[in-house]
């Protein structure tokens, strides 16, 4: 038994069941001990420095009086590993607007100094940063004058990368941090519009002694308890990270309720905030605590991709462990508008080149690779 953090008991059988292809194969009690960590309590962590770093959570627990030598140095490198990332956002952030381009720092060490009041407690392996959609090609090429050159992308991508995505990945030289380009907060844009996220006015956190503009904190809650629903919180770090914005002050309440009802967002608050409470032990705020209380005993569910082990690598990694359909079908059911369902499964339904390569059809026939597409996913759910 976990002690008070395994989910409940599942039925025989159950229309979706995401964890049905997960298992947790952690040491009986290896979360039990980090969850009891995180939340300040004295454990014995001894043999989890790995566990600590694949959740993120090795620079947000306190290793005083711990004996494992590998712990203290698996947190000295990430804390390095953060102020280089603090270094290279002032710079990156600091080109931007000497091109006069608006810009906000995601994630990373910006949040790491308004969640923790430090820059050096949430590790990461790359920095985030938001630019305006219609500023693309003139970020491309402030990124190029830093160095970020791979891959080698100029203006002519911009049409191919606004219709295809929502964010880039960008590599520079020897030592830079890789960054993650983003001109969007979700692949559905309606689902998560920029536009209604920054029309708040930014926030602004000092790194180095340097202003650097982020999202307020009403608006990063928002973002992050999307990002970490869309991920299935198979990290810890991000139910911390949302749990710190929980108990924060400058979260204007009345705000995020009515946006996320307006997002269609309340499914996915819900699961969040119960397991931050089911985890670790964050209670809801009083304006929140009538919106987030009935939540399907099944969803609790999703509180053991926080303890699978090994983690999934990536998105593709997540998908091929819970099933397309099942991933799918999670997504759809966290929203409650319908016209925003509508929206994710049109994008789900887009071909890949993948699905172009299975089978050629002819032009006067493409418009059947959506049916390709799920014919392809239905056999890969049906084969696992």
């Amino acid at each position: 038994m976990r002690h008070g953090c395994s989910p409940p008991a599942q039925p025989e059988s159950r229309p979706l069941d995401l964890v049905s292809s997960i298992q947790a194969s952690l040491p009986t009690d290896a979360m039990t001990r980090i969850l009891a960590a995180v939340r300040g309590e004295p454990t014995d962590l001894t043999g989890l420095a790995p566990a600590l770093v694949a959740h993120r959570v090795i620079r947000l627990v306190d290793l005083s009086g711990q004996t494992d030598p590998a712990l203290g140095e698996a947190s000295r490198r990430a804390a390095l590993r953060c102020l280089q990332q603090a270094a290279d956002v002032v710079r990156v952030i600091a080109a931007f607007q000497q091109a006069g381009l608006w810009v906000r720092a995601l994630k990373g060490p910006a949040l790491s100094q308004t969640l923790y009041g430090t820059p050096d407690r949430r590790a990461s392996t790359d920095i985030d940063i938001l630019v305006a959609r219609t500023d693309l090609a003139a970020a491309l090429q402030v990124m190029r004058g830093l160095g970020y050159d791979q891959p080698p992308f100029d203006a002519a991508d911009v049409p191919r990368l606004l219709a295809t995505g929502k964010d880039v990945g960008l590599k520079g030289q020897q030592g830079q941090t890789p960054v993650d380009l983003h001109w969007g907060l979700a692949p559905v844009e309606r689902s998560l519009p920029v536009d209604l996220l920054a029309s708040e006015p930014a926030a602004m956190v000092r790194l180095a002694g340097t202003p650097i503009p982020v999202l307020s904190p009403t608006a990063s809650l928002l973002y992050l308890i999307h990002h970490g629903s869309r991920h299935l919180w198979f990290r810890l770090l991000w139910l911390t990270d949302i749990a710190a914005l929980q108990k924060s002050t400058a979260v204007d309440w009345p705000f995020f309720l009515h946006t996320a009802k307006f997002l269609g967002m309340m499914p996915a608050i819900s699961v969040t905030f119960a397991l931050t409470e089911r985890l670790l032990g964050t209670q809801n705020p009083p304006e929140l605590a009538a919106h987030v209380r009935n939540i399907p005993s099944k969803d609790f569910d999703l509180s053991v991709f926080a303890l699978s082990d090994p983690l999934p690598k990536d998105d593709h990694h997540l998908v091929q462990r819970v099933g397309a359909f099942n991933s799918l079908l999670w997504k759809l059911r966290s929203q409650n508008r319908p016209a925003i369902q509508m929206a994710m499964l049109s994008y789900f339904l887009q071909p890949t080149e993948r699905d172009r390569s299975v089978i050629a059809l002819p032009g006067a026939l493409s418009a059947l690779y959506p049916l390709v597409r799920l014919s392809r996913l239905a056999w890969q759910s049906w084969r696992r």
